[in-house]
């Protein structure tokens, strides 16, 4: 009975392993399924969204997404998931049992293929991530030219040397512009009217 027990806990063992394998699996699918949206939304967004920043409604460029994947990353660290159990390595038999279970259900390849595809979308949202600051601060660049042209434009109608108000007026005044205005006297015409009799 004890030997029965003690197989059935080897085989309980490479089948957890197993389990919590099929759980990381589906977790970097959907990461990965989540990257994926997250590069065709950024590629369509507008160049307002990619430069404004997220907390004024800019692209969020898949932050949590890329939470969700360091999280999943320490998958790794799990002893349960990535080593044998010590008490294994005293019992040949058993041990030999449950390496045989860990490769009918290819824990180790699997594992493997598991670390490409987080190791592709981690890449992929760290790109991401640089493209987002880049364009952060190409918009505080462009904020702080604004605002020193803005600046400018200020001190300069504050000097005089921009009056609107007097260009408007001028632009309103028909007179403005013309000669002096010359004013013929009747007397003249008739003083040449009688110079000619």
């Amino acid at each position: 009975a004890p030997s029965r027990s003690l197989d059935q806990l080897a085989f309980s063992h490479a089948l957890m392993r197993h389990m919590k394998l099929l759980l990381v699996e589906d977790e970097a699918e959907r990461i990965v399924a989540d990257m994926k949206k997250t590069v065709r939304q950024g590629l369509g967004a507008s160049l307002m969204r990619r430069l404004l920043p997220t907390a004024l409604g800019g692209s969020d460029f898949g932050a949590n997404t890329m939470q969700r994947l360091l999280l999943l990353r320490e998958f790794n660290f799990d002893p349960d998931l990535m080593s044998t159990p010590d008490w294994l390595w005293e019992q040949p038999h058993r041990e030999e049992m449950y390496d045989a279970m860990v490769a009918e259900y290819e824990i180790e390849d699997r594992i493997e293929a598991v670390n490409q595809q987080l190791n592709y979308a981690q890449g992929t949202m760290q790109s991401l991530k640089e493209d987002k600051h880049h364009s952060h601060s190409l918009f505080l660049e462009y904020t702080i030219c604004f605002l020193i042209a803005f600046e400018i434009f200020v001190e300069v109608h504050a000097l005089g040397w921009l009056d609107f108000g007097r260009v408007t007026q001028e632009r309103g005044d028909p007179t403005h512009g013309a000669g002096p205005v010359r004013r013929h006297s009747s007397s003249g015409g008739k003083f040449a009217a009688r110079d000619g009799t």
